[in-house]
């Protein structure tokens, strides 16, 4: 009795690679999805308390003209009114002082932010910590 064999039509190196690389892609599209859909969404259990205390989109800096740097200051002391712990406000309101040649208000206002973010219990957000200490280093030097 004879075998059967059936004989498979053999791919390339070329064919199974590429059939690899499709399949390693479509995993990567189907994880890359994966991750936005369920991880980028914003999970307000987690946020960090410096997000909370100033909503980042409401900085004095958002409708910032050169142009009209009265209304920018203003919009910084209206900030400053509403939210009068916060050391990103006096920031904020320092880089308007310093765009108007008012250079010992800006450091005023540098001054007190940094007293904000060393007697404040809560957490600061650290690149406006950051910022803050760095101004004021160059306040000191002035």
């Amino acid at each position: 009795m004879k075998k059967l064999s059936l004989k498979l039509p053999q791919k390339s190196k070329k064919e199974i690679d590429i059939a690899i690389n499709k399949k390693h892609l479509l995993k990567f599209l189907l994880f890359s999805i994966c991750f936005f859909v369920i991880g980028c969404r914003p999970n307000d259990k987690k946020e960090k308390p410096y997000l909370q205390q100033v909503n980042i989109n409401n900085s004095c800096l958002e409708k910032f003209n050169k142009e009209d740097l009265k209304q920018s200051l203003e919009n910084c002391n209206d900030m400053i009114k509403k939210y009068p712990n916060s050391p990103k406000a006096f920031s904020d309101r320092a880089i308007i002082n310093m765009l108007n040649g008012e250079v010992s208000t800006a450091c005023e206002d540098i001054k007190k932010a940094f007293n904000l973010i060393t007697t404040q219990k809560r957490e600061i957000d650290p690149l406006i910590k950051y910022q803050i200490i760095i101004r004021k280093n160059s306040c000191t030097k002035m």
